[in-house]
């Protein structure tokens, strides 16, 4: 059996245009009966409306003939036969009875051509004229199985031939004529109702496959929600057990570090207790981050915003920068001169953020690097709010790699740093959740800047009320 193929997997029968497969074949009709059925009705319309004239007209051109009463009769009968389509379609009939009321229609105007040869049989180019249009109808427009199309083009081509050669009286050589006309005209309908049926297929494997491959993308993205929940779930329960025992390491070490009950014993023990309550903060602030991230990541940072003066913000950051033990060149960052304004966000999460970009600088810029802490706004009133450096830079990849969490730069200086690539992830959810973006340009030998950009709509003049 010849098949074409629309797709690496489906085929179609190449004389008929239906699926190889019958299941889907099965599928591709259940699928279509709504279709079908609309169809079926407007087909049953035009039947009924276009019939009566012809019948009417066909009586009037042939009232002499003294079979013209019984033929009109029985034609006039046929012709309202569609009526019982429409009750067929409100009982929600099954494709197989409408295909064979369908056929048995088609097979009537066979006959129909039949009995106008009887009629007009010294005129034979009134069928020939007809013959071709019926023929294309019942093909083309007839939503019929191709098993059913098959065999009213071969029941077509014999019997309005041969009624043809019966029944008319016109010369060898028209008949021969009219009646390659009708065997061609048969032909090419059976060609075009294949390929149409192919098209319909074609189009209903494209459905399908995209219909799969999207409830495919649901399941994926549920999956995905499910194991996010998980994620969340865990990472609060696991951070919540270990920062009670954090949190001892850190005061009881801190207590052996400032001798609160008296000397060690050993120089030794002093930089042991010391090391642990660094390595303890270290490991508390990781936690913290991943909490505070995974809540970002989550839609559930709680922001409770205010209006917020830049100038006290930057001055809070650089206190605090100062104070932590852990980052060494506090004194290499330079404040910029601060606009005089007021900005609508949630100070801790701004003040996490310029922690976190001035941190990155101190750490990765470079010991020769210059530092600044800056904000302005730009044309349309938005404030550019965070840190540039003079230091190594990065490609575009590489910042774009960067605001993935636990993502570093080279391992050659990651290495050598204390970090866990969670700061500018963290920087980039908290900007995003009050409302603005994180911005990073960098250049490779030239620095890097890496602001957060709040709309103007969070920015008001210092000392300006509230319009709100």
């Amino acid at each position: 059996m010849l098949q074409s193929d629309t797709s690496d997997t489906v085929t179609h029968n190449f004389w008929t245009g239906e699926f190889t497969d019958r299941a889907m074949e099965s599928r591709f009709l259940q699928a279509n009966i709504t279709t079908q059925r609309r169809q079926t009705v407007i087909l049953g319309v035009i039947i009924m409306t276009a019939s009566w004239p012809i019948i009417l007209f066909d009586y009037m051109a042939a009232v002499a003939h003294p079979d013209i009463v019984w033929i009109t009769v029985t034609r006039g009968l046929i012709a309202i036969s569609p009526a019982l389509w429409f009750i067929l379609v409100r009982l929600k009939a099954s494709s197989r009875t409408m295909d064979h009321c369908l056929f048995w229609y088609a097979i009537y105007v066979v006959f129909d051509l039949v009995m106008l040869t009887h009629l007009f049989h010294a005129d034979i180019t009134v069928i020939a004229a007809r013959a071709p249009l019926y023929v294309m109808i019942a093909n083309v427009m007839l939503p019929m199985a191709a098993r059913l199309r098959a065999i009213l083009n071969l029941f077509g081509v014999v019997f309005i031939t041969a009624g043809f050669w019966l029944l008319a009286d016109t010369a060898f050589e028209t008949l021969g004529s009219v009646s390659s006309i009708m065997v061609t005209a048969h032909l090419f309908g059976f060609a075009a109702g294949s390929w149409l049926a192919r098209l319909r297929r074609a189009e209903f494997a494209r459905a399908s496959e995209i219909e799969a491959a999207n409830a495919a993308l649901r399941l994926s993205h549920q999956q995905m929600e499910e194991a996010n929940a998980a994620k969340s779930i865990f990472l609060s329960n696991v951070s919540h057990e270990l920062r009670t025992p954090l949190n001892a390491i850190i005061g009881f070490s801190e207590m052996l570090d400032h001798k609160v009950f008296g000397p060690l014993g050993d120089q030794r023990y002093e930089g042991y207790a010391s090391d642990i309550s660094k390595s303890g903060r270290l490991l508390l602030d990781l936690i913290n981050d991943l909490l505070d991230l995974n809540k970002v990541e989550a839609g559930k940072f709680d922001l409770d915003a205010e209006w917020t003066s830049v100038r006290e913000s930057a001055e809070d950051s650089m206190r605090m920068i100062s104070m932590a033990e852990r980052l060494k060149g506090a004194d290499r960052i330079r404040v910029a001169d601060m606009p005089d304004i007021d900005v609508l966000v949630d100070l801790r999460a701004l003040q996490q953020i310029i922690l976190n970009l001035l941190t990155n600088a101190l750490k990765y810029a470079g010991d020769s690097a210059q530092i600044t802490l800056l904000a302005e706004t730009d044309n349309q009133g938005n404030l550019h709010f965070g840190v540039a450096d003079t230091g190594i830079g990065m490609s575009a990849a590489t910042v774009a790699r960067l605001l993935h969490p636990f993502e570093q730069e080279d391992a050659r200086i990651s290495r050598s740093k204390e970090g866990w690539g969670l700061g500018l992830p963290l920087a980039n959810g908290l900007a995003t959740a009050m409302g603005g973006h994180l911005s990073v340009q960098s250049t490779p030998g030239e620095g890097t800047r890496a602001v957060i950009v709040l709309p103007n709509e969070l920015v008001r003049q210092r000392g300006r009320a509230d319009a709100a």
